[in-house]
């Protein structure tokens, strides 16, 4: 029945003109253009999560531990793309990799990918991207992670692990409560495999937050390790604060939030030129927001200013970039429409 199902998908296909991409692809859905992955498996990973095995195409080159990619799921016949980070560690040519998505009450792709997602199903995966990587020799390592800010320090955990890191770690890992705190059971394993120091604090079970004194307590040497921290903004922010006043060595922070958008700017009158559609767009709203607001479907992905999936030209007029805190108004430049807000009237060629 299956092989039927596939001759007559095909021998309907063969009446209209296709590109030979669009013929592999009624064959083999991971022969068509790009780099393509399928789900090789789909474990739950606490009550809010799952983690993907995805085998790449021939297309894939490989990641290090800590990159994110741009995953995109066809949801309804509308392909959607959103950001996630690999919890694998480092990977070549067609290797597999995983990674894991939180389900959030109101999204519409982890929730998807959460409930409607298949082994067997193929997805579409962007090249890897990021500089949240670790350190070419062993050094004193400080990972500090909160929430589902732990998914690429996982994937640091098993290439460290792979590699025999030798200098003495400290991971801290926050989570409100024992029971939704990702990987515990393997990072407890790893930790006491390798060696490694873990502290894992649930301030729902009145375990103490982050503080200066708790840290000198617990790695003393810290003021001269490489310091990683992902997680809320609260929690990333004390830490960076604290680094700034007494750190010595390397500090790289991975962001899980888009940047605050001040109601600093002016706003503006914004026209989508392709679309021939112009809109008020106040200050407090970025550009990606304005323009599905208006209607249009602007490709995307992280929404926080990470992946470079929606740039943008910009016509003519400025907008403001909140990520990089600078104006913007060289006409033909690329912006990042989701954390940018017009700055007075601008054009877009969206």
């Amino acid at each position: 029945m299956a092989t039927m199902n596939l001759l007559n998908r095909v021998g309907a296909k063969l009446a209209t003109p296709l590109l030979p991409n669009a013929y592999a692809e009624l064959i083999n859905p991971l022969w068509g253009e790009g780099v393509r992955a399928k789900v090789v498996a789909i474990e739950p990973e606490g009550p809010q999560a799952v983690s993907l095995t995805l085998k790449p195409n021939h297309r894939w080159q490989g990641a290090r531990a800590g990159q994110h990619v741009r995953l995109g799921v066809d949801i309804k016949g509308v392909r959607h793309q959103r950001c996630y980070s690999l919890t694998s560690a480092d990977s070549t040519l067609s290797q597999r990799i995983t990674l894991t998505v939180q389900r959030h009450p109101h999204g519409l792709v982890s929730q998807y990918i959460n409930h409607g997602l298949r082994v067997g199903d193929v997805v579409h995966v962007a090249p890897a991207q990021g500089e949240f990587v670790l350190p070419a020799n062993d050094e004193p390592l400080l990972l500090i992670t909160g929430g589902s800010g732990i998914t690429p320090v996982m994937g640091f955990l098993r290439q460290l692990a792979e590699q025999g890191w030798q200098a003495p770690i400290l991971h801290w890992h926050f989570a409100p409560n024992a029971e939704v705190s990702l990987f515990k059971t393997e990072r407890q394993a790893l930790a006491k495999a390798q060696g490694w120091q873990l502290h894992e604090a649930y301030p729902e079970q009145g375990d103490e937050g982050f503080s200066a004194a708790k840290l000198d307590e617990l790695f003393p040497q810290w003021r001269n390790a490489h310091v990683y921290v992902c997680g809320p903004a609260g929690l990333a922010n004390a830490v960076v604060a604290l680094h700034e006043e007494e750190g010595r060595g390397p500090l790289v922070q991975e962001f899980f939030q888009p940047p605050a958008i001040a109601a600093t700017g002016e706003g503006g009158e914004v026209t989508f030129t392709r679309a021939n559609k112009t809109v008020q767009a106040p200050a407090t709203t970025n550009l990606l927001e304005a323009a599905e607001a208006a209607g249009l479907t602007p490709e995307h992905g992280c929404r926080m200013g990470i992946c470079y999936g929606c740039l943008t030209t910009l016509e003519s007029g400025q907008v403001r970039d909140h990520a990089a805190d600078e104006i913007i108004d060289t006409e033909g430049a690329l912006v990042r429409i989701c954390v940018c807000t017009a700055e007075g009237n601008a054009a877009l060629a969206l």
